[in-house]
C-alpha cells in the first residue's frame, strides 16, 4: 500500500505536467484548431480499445505486474518526443500537430494497457472492505502533489512566456514529467506481484461477451456510456475557454486546478469512508447531480468577471472527488474476480467510444460555430457556451439510468446523505479540537 502511494505521487507529477492547460497550451503553440483540439482530447479514450488486448494478455499469462510496469514506462518516457518535437525539422503548418497527435495516440495506448493491468492488480492486493478508505487516502496524496506541481508549473510557464520563451517552458515541464514518470515506474516495479491465477480454458470471444451478458453490468455500461458522451462534448475546450476567452494566465488556471484539488483532498477521505458504509451507487448518484449543474455555472463567467471561477473550483472539487472515487470502485464491486479484466475492458471500450465520439463532435460543432455570438438579455454567449449547455442537459438526463443498477450493500440516497453529514461533522469536530488545544498551549508557554 505504501509503495502504491509513493508511485501515485510521482505518477501524479507526470499527469499534472502533461495534461490540462499544459497539454492544451502546447497544442495551441503547434497551431491546433478546434477540430484538432477535439481529437486530442478524445485520443486517450479511443485508446481504451487496447484494454481488450490487455485483458487477453492479463488473463492468459497472469503477468499483471510485468504488463503494468512495462506499459507505464513506455507510455510515460515516450514524452521525450514532445520534448524534442519543437526542434525537429518539420515544415511550418499542421505537420507538427499531426506528428504530436500520432505520438499522443501511441503513448495513450501504452498507458491504457497499463491501466487495465494495474486496476486488476490493485483489486487483488487491496481487500474490498478497505478499498474506499485506502484509495481515499491515496487520492489525497495524489491530489496534494497535483496541487503543488500544477501551481509551480503554471508560475514557471507564465514567467517564461513573458520572456518570449513559452516553448522552452513546455520543454522544461515535459522533461520533468518524463523524469517523474520514470521514478513512478521504478516504484511500480517494487510493488508485490498479484497472486498467480489459473489460465482459463474458455474461448476468448466467449469471455469478451461475458460482461455484455451480465444484465446488471449492462445497466452500468448504459449509464457510463450516456454520462461520458454528455461529459465529453466540451471536453477539449475548458482550458481553451479559460486561456482564450477569459484571458486567464497559466498560473490562474493552475490556481483553479489547485483549489479544485485541495477541495477534493479535503473531502476524499469522507467519500471513502461513506463509500465503505453505503456503497458506491448512491455516492455516484449524488455527485452526478452536482456535477451535472457545473457546466451551467460557467455561463456566469466573462473576461471582465471571472470571480465565479473560484466558487466553481470549490464545488467541482467536492463533487468530482466523490464521483471519481465511486467510478473507480463501483466496477470492481460489480465484476466477478475470474473475469474482472474483461469487465474493466468492456467498460473502458464503451466509455471510450462514447467519449471519442462526443469530443470529436464537440470539436466539429465548436469549429462550425466559431466566431458566432448570441446576445440573450444583454449577455453575450459564444460557441463554447453552447457546448456547456448541451453537456449539462446530457449529464442530468443520464442520472436516472443509475436507478435500476443493483449493488450489494448499497444504501439509499437519504441514508447516504446522513452518512455524509455524520462523516463531515466528525471531521469538523476533530478539527475544532485543534484550535482550543493550540490556544491553551500558547497561553501556557506565554505564562512560562
Amino acid at each position: 500500500m505504501r509503495i502504491s502511494i509513493a508511485e501515485g505521487a510521482f505518477a501524479s507529477v507526470h499527469i499534472s505536467l502533461t495534461g490540462g492547460a499544459f497539454l492544451t497550451g502546447y497544442a495551441l503553440t503547434l497551431g491546433a484548431g478546434d477540430v484538432s483540439l477535439g481529437v486530442l482530447a478524445a485520443i486517450p479514450f479511443a485508446a481504451q480499445f487496447f484494454q481488450l488486448a490487455s485483458a487477453y494478455v492479463d488473463e492468459r499469462t497472469s503477468k499483471l505486474k510485468a504488463l503494468a510496469v512495462s506499459g507505464s514506462a513506455l507510455g510515460r518516457t515516450s514524452w521525450l518526443f514532445a520534448v524534442v518535437l519543437p526542434f525537429l525539422p518539420f515544415a511550418p503548418g499542421p505537420y507538427r500537430m499531426y506528428a504530436f497527435l500520432l505520438f499522443y495516440a501511441i503513448s495513450s495506448a501504452f498507458l491504457m494497457i497499463t491501466y487495465n493491468a494495474w486496476t486488476v492488480w490493485m483489486s487483488d492486493l487491496i481487500p474490498e472492505r478497505l478499498r474506499g478508505r485506502y484509495f481515499g487516502i491515496r487520492n489525497v496524496v495524489v491530489i496534494t502533489v497535483n496541487l503543488v506541481v500544477t501551481i509551480a508549473g503554471g508560475r514557471t510557464l507564465d514567467a517564461l512566456k513573458e520572456r518570449g520563451a513559452e516553448t522552452s517552458g513546455f520543454v522544461l515541464l515535459f522533461a520533468l514529467a518524463v523524469a517523474a514518470g520514470a521514478v513512478a515506474s521504478v516504484f511500480l516495479s517494487r510493488q508485490p506481484a498479484a497472486p498467480e491465477r489459473p489460465v482459463p480454458t474458455g474461448a476468448f470471444w466467449r469471455r469478451v461477451r461475458e460482461p455484455l451478458a451480465d444484465r446488471n453490468f449492462r445497466k452500468a455500461l448504459k449509464f457510463f456510456a450516456a454520462w461520458n458522451f454528455s461529459w465529453a462534448i466540451p471536453l477539449a475546450f475548458w482550458n481553451v475557454y479559460m486561456l482564450t476567452y477569459l484571458k486567464m494566465s497559466y498560473f490562474e488556471i493552475a490556481l483553479f486546478g489547485g483549489i479544485t484539488s485541495l477541495t477534493a483532498a479535503a473531502t476524499n477521505r469522507i467519500w471513502g469512508v461513506v463509500g465503505d458504509r453505503a456503497g458506491n451507487k448512491p455516492i455516484l448518484a449524488i455527485c452526478a447531480v452536482a456535477v451535472g449543474f457545473l457546466p451551467l455555472c460557467w455561463l456566469a463567467t466573462r473576461p471582465d468577471f471571472i470571480y465565479p471561477v473560484w466558487a466553481i473550483a470549490v464545488f467541482a472539487g467536492a463533487s468530482w472527488g466523490g464521483f471519481n472515487l465511486a467510478t473507480f470502485t463501483l466496477p470492481l464491486a460489480l465484476s466477478p474476480r475470474p473475469a474482472r479484466t474483461y469487465y474493466i475492458a468492456a467498460l473502458g471500450i464503451v466509455t471510450g467510444v462514447a467519449t471519442f465520439a462526443a469530443s470529436t463532435l464537440g470539436g466539429v460543432v465548436a469549429g462550425a460555430t466559431s466566431g458566432y455570438e448570441w446576445v440573450v438579455a444583454g449577455v453575450p454567449f459564444i460557441n463554447y457556451h453552447l457546448l456547456f449547455v448541451l453537456s449539462a442537459l446530457g449529464r442530468l438526463l443520464s442520472v436516472p439510468l443509475l436507478r435500476p443498477l443493483e449493488e450489494r450493500r448499497a444504501a439509499g440516497v437519504p441514508t447516504t446523505l446522513a452518512y455524509v453529514g455524520a462523516a463531515l461533522h466528525h471531521r469538523l469536530a476533530a478539527a475544532s479540537q485543534v484550535f482550543p488545544e493550540w490556544a491553551r498551549l500558547r497561553k501556557r508557554n506565554g505564562d512560562d
